[in-house]
């Protein structure tokens, strides 16, 4: 007696469930399995923005009016577009996607909302053929990310997605979120079923990019570095932003996709034509190698080159998952990758320099002063008191009077150290300059060292822009002054060549190692066998 009762209770309980329905109105929607809600991507206004999931920024376009047009079959409008909730392609497939369109009182517009037989929220299926909404990797071991899509599936098997509907709510959202405005949109089709290659419109921003088939993502080889040539590869994901990329599009209608560290953009190399070329970074030419189209294919996002027709694809084949591995361009391309809309990583660089030695192998006259400079410069070739973490910004310092005697020891460690900082999102560009002002006491050139070491100042507004200017080294008589001939270390990528003279060098502070050991080789400015030999440790810790 008691089982039928039970049964009887559950029969009831399944049809009371069956027969609610939602009232018309203005909701949250959220996705139980994920705690995030829909929202239109990029709070577009136009037809065919995709639908996806996103962490809520309680904004207009997370909210969506449902109106019930009779047995449970609902319209979900965009409250900020004023657009419907639609499936791209009508009749839509297996996988359409979900978007916003004009109403136009279709049936791929209409929407079955009925409660999740466990009574802990909705399922939402598609009026036209009953397929179930889910998300983009539904089927993931891993739970969807913030910008995965909401398409249909017919798969009985698939789980449904349940949803929770919240209606008027009011609760301020905590932290600092993601704007969706970084998600990709759909195209502006409506009429068919989704097409293998529909070129798509990417919203401007910053993105970490994903290779499908091989879980890794892309990057610039070289760990920040910025100088032209470095290759695009795979890796995985580090908080390093040369894994980033700020996707631009151009006038034309095509996209930009620039590194985020080092503001390069992605360039096919030597504007070749033939598949297997590599990609790498290179500064902004506004050429053809340099721009690319994105195409909406199954799984995922195509990268085309404009100059080429060919897609971009690594080069030992789409499943391989090496790190380090290069990106080519390929006319029988697969690769698909996922668009991420992602953040500068906020970190700060401190950069020490310390250990200074000079060492006098052999030559003339040996008593020494001078100053050995360091610079911190932004992109623009600003420099101010935020980045020095030192009151002076002179690595060496001796004057005239106080003259070193070379002659009775060879080697001298000085002592001392400087300390700088830079931030992340000043990193992309800023340099270091280190200018040697080295002489020797045969020549009265004090008025020189004078103008040399002047504009040192401190300030006490951090934002106060520093004076860096200086009066380079001239020639004031016989071997009175060194210059920079030789740069022997390896780690770090000097503006200094061999067989060049310069009174400085300067050296991307992105491209600094952990550590650094360096060696510049100071020559008589005449060109006589006379030289200095400067060593010095340059260290960098990201906090």
């Amino acid at each position: 007696m008691n089982r039928i009762a039970v049964f009887i209770a559950g029969i009831l309980l399944s049809v009371s469930l069956a027969a609610q329905s939602l009232t018309d109105g203005e909701y949250f929607i959220k996705i139980n399995h994920t705690g995030k809600y829909l929202a239109v991507a990029g709070a577009a206004t136009d037809n065919g923005a995709w639908i996806i999931q996103w962490d809520n920024e309680y904004k207009a376009h997370f909210k969506f009016i449902l109106k019930n047009l009779g047995n449970n079959i609902y319209s979900i409008k965009a409250s900020h577009s004023g657009k419907y909730l639609s499936t791209d392609g009508n009749p839509p497939i297996r996988g359409a996607k979900l978007l916003q369109w004009d109403w136009v009182n279709q049936d791929n517009q209409k929407w079955n909302i009925v409660r999740d037989k466990n009574g802990k929220g909705w399922i939402l299926n598609c009026f036209q053929n009953n397929q179930k909404i889910i998300l983009q990797h539904w089927n993931s071991s891993a739970t969807p990310v913030n910008g995965a899509y909401l398409m249909l599936n017919d798969d009985p098997v698939m789980p449904a997605m349940v949803l929770d509907f919240k209606k008027n709510e009011t609760e301020q959202i905590e932290g600092n979120k993601l704007k969706a405005s970084s998600r990709v949109t759909a195209p502006n089709n409506n009429k068919a079923a989704a097409s293998s290659k529909i070129l798509m419109d990417i919203p401007d921003g910053i993105y970490k990019i994903r290779i499908n088939e091989s879980g890794k993502y892309l990057a610039i080889a070289g760990l920040e570095d910025e100088s032209n040539g470095m290759r695009l590869i795979q890796w995985d994901m580090m908080a390093s932003n040369n894994h980033l990329f700020d996707v631009r599009r151009l006038d034309n209608g095509n996209y930009s996709i620039a590194a985020v560290h080092s503001q390069k953009v992605l360039d096919v190399v030597d504007k070749r034509t033939d598949d297997g070329t590599q990609v790498q970074q290179w500064d902004n030419l506004n050429s053809n190698n340099q721009q690319w189209k994105f195409y909406n294919v199954k799984n995922g996002v195509s990268i085309v080159s404009v100059a080429t027709e060919k897609s971009l694809q690594l080069s030992a084949g789409a499943n391989n998952s090496a790190n380090g591995t290069p990106l080519i361009i390929t006319a029988s391309g697969t690769q698909t990758f996922t668009l991420l809309p992602a953040r500068i990583n906020k970190f700060t660089d401190y950069i020490t320099i310390k250990n200074l030695k000079l060492a006098v192998p052999h030559g003339g006259d040996l008593n020494m002063f001078g100053v050995i400079r360091v610079d911190v410069l932004n992109k623009k070739g600003d420099s101010y008191n935020r980045y020095y973490l030192s009151n002076s910004n002179s690595l060496f310092s001796v004057g005239e009077k106080q003259s070193i005697d070379m002659d009775k020891q060879r080697t001298v460690y000085p002592g001392g150290e400087l300390k700088f900082k830079m931030n992340a999102d000043e990193l992309a560009g800023s340099t270091i300059r280190i200018t040697y002002g080295i002489n020797e006491n045969d020549a009265d050139v004090a008025a020189l060292f004078t103008q040399f070491g002047a504009g040192e100042a401190s300030y006490n507004n951090p934002d106060e822009r520093r004076d860096v200017s200086y009066s380079p080294y001239v020639a004031g008589g016989s071997d009175d002054f060194y210059q920079l001939k030789y740069s022997f270390n390896d780690c770090l990528k000097s503006t200094i060549k061999a067989g060049q003279f310069s009174n400085s060098q300067t050296f991307s502070i992105s491209a600094i190692p952990a550590s650094c050991n360096v060696h510049v080789n100071l020559q008589d400015e005449d060109g006589s066998d006379n030289w200095l030999d400067v060593y010095f440790t340059i260290t960098k810790e990201r906090k």
